[in-house]
């Protein structure tokens, strides 16, 4: 077996070990490939999802929409969000999202409430995010070179973007952590106020190349 596929292939053991550990589903993972290859076109998602699949406006922040589709609209936990490249003929994925209250998952187990520290071990490295309290806030714009910056290869890499998740009470470490942590600006995230925070995941983006 090539080194490349030997390396994977613990990657997704890892991954797996590290999904059961935070209580993800065990649903397919959705990734760049089957219904959400990059050829994909409004007719195959139909084919594959029926009447589950309707096209839709999505939500792209700073009070932006997009035309793309959504799966499993009805079905919170399922639901998936997909924008085209090709808007007029509603083909070739752009990013598909995972978000809300979703438990769909990706590369590595990774979905809503995944948290920074498990990230940084699924990475093999710490990587980079955005401060917090702003359109993109918690955003990772880097993965340092981790083992997440070519999951996807050739077709798509993984972002995600992360928020506290702070008690009703937070203590004062943990506030003065939030404040430290505002802003658009990068962090590491093994900056001490992020792994005091640990932040978890509340959007996954899968991003075509």
């Amino acid at each position: 077996m090539p080194l490349r596929a030997v390396a994977f292939f613990a990657f997704l053991t890892l991954a797996v070990s590290y999904a059961l550990d935070i209580g993800t589903h065990a649903a397919s993972p959705i990734t760049c490939s089957g219904p959400w290859a990059p050829d994909a076109t409004e007719a195959t998602l139909r084919r594959a999802f029926g009447s589950e699949f309707r096209p839709a406006n999505v939500d792209v922040g700073e009070g932006e929409e997009a035309a793309g589709a959504v799966v499993y609209p009805d079905a919170a936990r399922q639901t998936v969000f997909m924008i085209w490249k090709d808007a007029a003929g509603r083909r070739h994925p752009d990013s598909v999202r995972i978000r809300e209250k979703s438990q769909q998952v990706t590369y590595g187990g990774i979905g809503v409430g995944t948290t920074l520290k498990v990230l940084e071990r699924l990475n093999g490295r710490p990587f980079e995010l955005a401060g917090f309290d702003w359109d993109y806030s918690g955003t990772v714009t880097s993965w340092l070179g981790g083992r997440l910056e070519s999951v996807g290869d050739p077709a798509c890499e993984i972002k995600v973007r992360l928020l506290p998740d702070l008690p009703r009470s937070p203590s004062a470490q943990q506030r003065r952590a939030r404040s430290a942590t505002t802003g658009d600006r990068d962090f590491k995230s093994s900056d001490v106020n992020m792994q005091v925070l640990n932040p978890r995941v509340y959007e996954v983006l899968l991003l075509y190349r």
